[in-house]
């Protein structure tokens, strides 16, 4: 269980990433803005935020120190900036709750 192939995630990794997911989605309630509501000094969510950046930053980080997915990081960066066009294009909705009430209502 503590071991792991070169071109492989360990396990308690994997583990360990879906239960600190699963505590910050049980958290929030299922709610994205709430994890991500900056604006109203709620620093605890700053804090989530943070912690999640500084993970994403050392994979990524660790991932270019090895030099073979710097096709997965142009990738990663092609599909983000689709993903982004396709929000600003769908008006910047606010949240997956907002998209399913508008959606209800006929909008």
């Amino acid at each position: 269980m503590g071991t792991y192939q070169l071109h492989h995630a360990p396990y308690w990794g994997v583990l360990l990433f879906l239960a600190v997911s699963a505590v910050v989605i049980i958290t929030a309630g299922g709610d994205d803005q709430r994890l991500v509501l900056l604006r109203e000094r709620r620093f605890g969510h700053a804090a989530v935020n943070l912690v999640g950046a500084v993970a994403v930053a050392f994979v990524r980080v660790v991932n270019l120190s090895r030099g073979e997915p710097i096709a997965s990081l142009v990738a990663a960066v092609a599909i983000a900036a689709v993903l982004h066009r396709m929000w600003v294009k769908a008006g910047r909705p606010r949240g997956i709750r907002d998209v399913t009430a508008e959606a209800e209502a006929g909008h």
